[in-house]
């Protein structure tokens, strides 16, 4: 659900919010993926990484983006002036900047203290972020802390993570804080591909001059920047700074002559990560799909066009998808239009893009497949990416960790090695791309390696590639065990109150099962047979509830695991035919049942979004929708807040289908929406009578 848009005091109503995207990475941890295709519009889960990131700041407020590319500029302008944020209606302008000189984010902030484009504080992201977090409030604490601390000049966005948790790939920073203000202290940056750290050295003047010093080393960087106006003119003072954490923060916070300071703005309960590796993005990838980025999830149908609908066992379809009769979508999948899948072929936890054909007694685990890839039959993708219009021919195995670029061709009959990369153009035009958007060159090609009717050679760094980025880059985590590779599903934990609810993020590495986002048949089968035991004996409600809690804990489940079952099952037993008092009947039996696995404002929209689900998938259930969702808000189940919030953000981009359900709403958002200004109305005039 979009927050609404924060209120900005002591700004001036010229001055516009601005954003500086920076479209490139500097980096080549996902060639040769971006040697065709810029990184910021690789697509996640189907819908291009920009798209995250554009979201993010329109709910923000952002009136201006500033998007900052060297290579591939042509395709990025292409891309926006398809895009819905150049439309008329787009809620921030986009001024594309293309600097082919800048090797770092040094250059990029140097440059733009050289157009003098920044006048007020702004907000600095990568083009490859994924975030569902409050973006308003954190320019509202940071523009606090300026009235306070007139030398602050930038808070990072950091999020609560154990060492071990997925999405924090090889970030192995250490953050030291003052703990009552969480003013950044010292810093000690990542050390990509090196072992961890067993001590970092620190002044003891620190404990000194700042009582309540933490050490932090389970935050992970968001890379996500409130910086006041003073930040592009330090990197132009300091010409050598290149990174923003290694060079920048550091060498402020080491610095005897300036007194600028840095803060934290730490997340707990909401989601921000940077799609910087192949095994980040595997993990934001199922971490959208299991839902813990709503609203940025595949059914929300980010990009105008999309049809994705949520089916049960997290399986998110468009309507032209053709599956055989044998065909199996097990769970965790994302498949797009104009796909097919032949018979006996078995997807899980993956994603399809558009246009993909897979062949019959196919196995797709844990990988991605870009539009236009063909997988011909007998063959098995285990862990793996395949770029745009790949081909891997019969009885071919693409193994763990592989990354096959655009347009690669595989096979038939062979098995790929474990993690290797393989090129259609090429090594050498990786360098060819640094400095122009100019046409590839095919390279050579290794018959050996990909086989008798194979396209393509292995991918190797180039020679001035940092051995250490070269470790940082490898996909050695994609390739992992199973257990290496948990998904970001926080540990379950007990209410005071003896309901279900999700625990903060710092037991999160006590989940050793990458499956853990999702309710196998088995777990199914089980939340099922115990909800017809309650029903049908009339169980108490407690008694219910410690049976799914056992369930749950025994699975490794979430609240969203029940509530797919839980809500459908509950609507089973209203009889439409007298739906208002069946339907009060039901609730008023199995109401706390329902409360008991509602407890975030999350929580809340993902229940309104499961009972659409189940609404929409028979016409003769649609009447259900408005009294039920009606009831839930008199039951204080369903907030006021997140029920227009919700109602605002589904009817962004709907099928008519889906319009015409969400049209049954419309007179209680009427109602609500006029109860609200009248409250507010009412509020004026006490005011006026003060």
């Amino acid at each position: 659900m979009p927050p609404k848009k924060p209120k900005q005091p002591n700004i001036e109503a010229e001055e516009k919010l601005s954003a500086v995207v920076i479209a490139d990475s500097f980096d080549q941890h996902l060639m040769p993926l971006t040697q065709t295709t810029p990184r910021c519009l690789l697509p996640l889960c189907n819908v291009p990484l920009l798209e995250y990131t554009f979201e993010l700041l329109a709910t923000a407020g952002v009136e201006e983006v500033f998007l900052f590319c060297r290579v591939h500029a042509a395709t990025i302008k292409q891309y926006l002036a398809q895009s819905k944020w150049t439309k008329s209606h787009a809620p921030f302008g986009v001024t594309v900047i293309v600097s082919q000189e800048a090797l770092s984010v040094g250059d990029v902030l140097r440059e733009l203290d050289g157009k003098s484009l920044i006048r007020t504080d702004f907000i600095l992201i990568y083009g490859d972020v994924v975030s569902n977090m409050n973006l308003g409030k954190a320019l509202e604490k940071h523009r606090n802390r300026k009235a306070v601390d007139k030398n602050a000049i930038m808070t990072m966005v950091v999020k609560d993570a154990s060492p071990n948790h997925p999405t924090r790939g090889h970030q192995e920073a250490v953050f030291i804080t003052d703990g009552q203000t969480q003013q950044l202290l010292h810093y000690v940056p990542s050390d990509y591909g090196i072992a961890p750290r067993k001590s970092v050295p620190v002044s003891v003047e620190l404990f000194e001059k700042h009582p309540a010093v933490q050490v932090r080393y389970d935050l992970m960087d968001c890379c996500i920047d409130i910086c006041s106006v003073e930040v592009p003119a330090l990197f132009t003072e300091n010409f050598d700074y290149q990174d923003i954490r290694r060079d920048f923060v550091t060498g402020i916070l080491g610095s005897e002559v300036l007194d600028s300071t840095f803060y934290l703005y730490p997340l707990t309960h909401e989601y921000g990560a940077r799609v910087a590796t192949g095994q980040l993005y595997d993990a934001i990838s199922r971490d959208v799909i299991g839902r813990w980025v709503f609203p940025m999830v595949p059914d929300c149908n980010l990009v105008e066009g999309d049809q994705y609908v949520h089916k049960r066992n997290h399986v998110y379809q468009e309507p032209l998808v053709k599956l055989s009769r044998t065909a199996e979508l097990d769970r965790n999948v994302v498949i797009g239009n104009h796909s097919q899948v032949g018979e006996n072929s078995r997807i899980t936890c993956s994603v399809i893009g558009r246009n993909c054909t897979i062949g019959d007694n196919v196995v797709i685990d844990g990988a991605y497949l870009f539009d236009g890839t063909v997988v011909h039959s007998g063959s098995r993708v285990h862990r793996a990416i395949l770029g745009y219009q790949v081909t891997v021919y019969e009885n071919t195995t693409v193994s763990d960790g592989c990354l096959l670029g655009d347009r690669v061709q595989v096979g038939p009959n062979i098995a790929l090695p474990r993690s290797v990369r393989l090129s259609r153009y090429g090594t050498d035009n990786a360098q060819v791309l640094d400095h122009s958007d100019q046409e590839l060159t095919t390279g050579e090609v290794d018959l050996a390696l990909v086989g008798s009717q194979g396209l393509g050679e292995k991918w190797v760094p180039s020679d001035d590639e940092d051995e250490v980025e070269v470790q940082y880059m490898s996909l050695t985590a994609l390739a992992a065990d199973v257990a290496a590779l948990t998904l970001a599903n926080p540990h379950l934990a007990d209410n005071d109150d003896g309901g279900l609810s999700d625990s903060s993020q710092d037991s999160m590495d006590e989940l050793e099962n990458d499956n853990a986002l999702e309710p196998e048949d088995a777990f199914g089968d089980e939340v099922e047979a115990t909800l017809d035991r309650a029903f049908k004996e009339d169980h108490a409600v407690n008694d219910t509830l410690l049976e799914l809690k056992g369930l749950r804990f025994a699975n490794n489940k979430t609240n969203h695991d029940i509530r797919v079952i839980l809500l459908p099952k509950i609507l089973d037993l209203v009889e439409v035919q007298q739906l208002r008092t069946s339907l009060a009947a039901v609730l008023k039996r199995w109401g706390s049942l329902v409360a008991s696995v509602i407890n975030s404002d999350t929580d809340q929209a993902d229940a309104l979004s499961i009972i659409s689900s189940y609404c929409l998938e028979a016409s003769e259930r649609t009447i259900l929708f408005m009294p039920c969702v009606k009831y839930l808000y008199d039951l204080d189940i369903v907030d006021e807040d997140i029920l227009l919030g919700w109602y605002a953000y589904v009817n962004k981009n709907v099928t008519d289908k889906e319009r015409l359900l969400y049209q049954k709403l419309q007179p209680l958002i009427d109602w609500l929406n006029e109860a609200e200004e009248d409250d507010s109305g009412d509020e004026d005039d006490d005011e006026d009578e003060d």
